[in-house]
Formats: structure tokens, C-alpha cells, sequence
């Protein structure tokens, strides 16, 4: 965790996420209740490497669960990234971790389960390797890593953006000097769009992949987000319940959140562009709809309360 100008020590999440076995590229929800991550060589293991997720009670991380199909299959699933709109998981597929044949993935979760894996489409994927992608709190601004498409070195850092028919637009390189003649690979940007991280085995480094960092530049910047807080609560017992939310953008009718509260604390938390305004929509069964409108008008925590 970053404080102030320096890191703390980094921290080992521990067992049961982590066991003698290898994990790794873990991604959280916006919430940071769920944590979904590569696991390889276990058991019951689908593949070489397969997804999983773990759910959070109060400090303590769940048993991991294999997604399954038809997410995982017998090929090599990694490095997920989870969408802020609590439904979509963008992850990688390929014969493994060393082929060609890598391409990027997206599936979404319903009461149904897990959506049939969809490739995205070849603004994105080429018929190289495509890996490390990273989804934007914002959904609509995607990065990720290709040797594909024309780049400075090896493997290159890109980025693309979401067109108005929902369809991801032309892969865009980062550039020098964040993209040079060696590798460069898994890109994070934060929250606010203005800081990225990365890895690259550029010479400098301590040895292998380092992790760098730099401001971005308007160009490649996600849209601008902020967070919104709600609680849903017994308006009688006033105890928090568990209940099925969705959050719409007014102007344009879509669904950009749909997710559950808590079943303990009945918080909710989300991650929304600013500058829109929204309808907030909570059910559960045997109590009757609620239904809310909020402006997201400036950088800051929103805060509701359903009842």
C-alpha cells in the first residue's frame, strides 16, 4: 500500500488464496470484496493454469473457487481482469504460456452462472500473443500487451476504446519511451486515470521484469471516475440485507453496474464516470422495489441508502 510518496512492505495474502502451488495476476472488484487470480496444477484444475475467485468475510479471504466452464477449459486461462460493472471478466486463452495463440477473452456472470467466452475482435486480437489485460474502473477504456501489432520492441503496450456501438476501437501503442525495444508487459492505471504501472526488462533495471511507473497523457487517459457508497438496510429492523442492485445512466438507458450488497453489512460500493446522472434500482424478494436518482456531477464519494 502506497503512503504518501513511499510503498509499505509488500504483504503475502495468504492461505487459502495462496498455497505451495503457483498463483498469481490478481484482480479485484471495485468493491475489493471479491478477488479473482490464476491458479496452476491443482487438482481440480480444468487446465495447465485455471481462474479462480474468493470472496471476502470481513478480513478473511474465502476457499478459492475454479469458475469452470465454460470459462476454463482444458487450454491455459489467465490473468483476469474484473469489470467495475460487477459482471464482466475480461482473461487470457492459449495452449499456454509460451504459444502464439494467445488471445483476450471476455465472459459475463448472471444468475445463471458464467457466459459462453466471447474473443474480442480484432482491433484487439491479432495473430500474435495478446496477454495482460487490464479493464479501467471506467469500462470503457481497456489496456493490454501485444506482439501483433507494430510496436518498438518484442512485446508493446496498447490501449483501446470503447465505441458508441459497444464494439472495442483500434489498438493504440502507449509509445516511447514507455514502450521500448524490449519487453514491456501488464499495465495498471489507476482510479484517477493519471498514474500507470507497468513491468519491462528495459536495461536499468535490478534484473528481469521491473516495475515502473508515469503520468499518463491525455491521449491514453481513461474516462475520469469517482466511487459511490450505498447501504440497503430492513427499514423495520434496520439490519443490513443482502439485495440485488443496478445502477443505469440516465441519458443513455444502459446498465453500467449490476451486482449484490453485502450479506453482512449490506454496503455496496461502486465505480462510476463522473459528470452523468443515474437511477438506482434495489429488489429482493418479499420486499417491495426501490428505486433512486443521483447526479455523479464531481470527483467524489456519493453516499445512499436503500430501505
Amino acid at each position: 500500500m502506497q503512503q504518501d510518496s513511499s510503498w509499505g512492505k509488500a504483504k503475502n495474502v495468504g492461505a487459502p488464496v495462496n498455497t505451495e502451488l503457483n498463483e498469481g495476476a490478481p484482480s479485484y472488484s471495485a468493491d475489493g470484496q471479491l478477488i479473482f487470480f490464476t491458479a496452476c496444477d491443482r487438482p481440480e484444475s480444468k487446465g495447465s493454469c485455471d481462474i479462480y475467485y474468493s470472496r471476502k468475510f470481513g478480513d478473511v479471504w474465502g476457499k478459492p473457487i475454479n469458475l469452470g466452464s465454460p470459462v476454463n477449459t482444458g487450454a491455459w486461462e489467465s490473468q483476469p481482469s474484473f469489470s467495475s460493472d460487477g459482471k464482466t471478466l475480461y482473461f487470457v486463452r492459449g495452449s499456454n504460456s509460451r504459444t502464439n495463440d494467445q488471445d483476450i477473452f471476455m465472459s459475463e456472470v448472471s444468475e445463471k452462472g458464467w457466459s459462453t467466452p466471447v474473443k474480442l475482435n480484432n482491433n484487439i486480437n491479432t495473430a500474435g500473443k495478446e496477454e495482460a489485460v487490464f479493464i479501467h474502473p471506467d469500462n470503457q477504456t481497456l489496456y493490454f500487451v501485444s506482439d501483433g501489432w507494430p510496436g518498438m520492441g518484442g512485446s508493446d503496450i496498447f490501449m483501446s476504446k470503447r465505441q458508441a456501438d459497444g464494439q472495442w476501437g483500434k489498438a493504440v501503442n502507449l509509445g516511447y519511451p514507455i514502450n521500448t525495444f524490449a519487453n514491456e508487459a501488464g499495465l495498471i492505471v489507476s482510479p484517477s486515470g493519471d498514474k500507470a504501472y507497468f513491468s519491462s526488462n528495459r536495461e536499468g533495471g535490478l534484473g528481469g521484469l521491473d516495475i515502473y511507473s508515469f503520468d499518463l497523457y491525455d491521449k491514453i487517459k481513461p474516462d475520469p471516475v469517482s466511487y459511490a457508497i450505498g447501504y440497503v438496510y430492513d427499514d423495520e429492523t434496520k439490519k443490513p440485507a443482502d439485495a440485488k442492485f443496478e445502477i443505469i445512466d440516465i441519458e443513455s438507458g444502459k446498465t453500467v453496474v449490476e451486482s449484490y450488497s453485502d450479506k453482512n453489512t449490506g454496503e455496496f460500493m461502486v465505480t462510476l464516470p463522473y459528470g452523468k446522472n443515474y437511477m438506482l434500482n434495489v429488489s429482493k424478494r418479499k420486499y417491495l422495489f426501490y428505486s433512486d436518482h443521483f447526479e455523479m456531477d464531481k470527483p467524489s464519494d456519493i453516499k445512499m441508502q436503500s430501505s
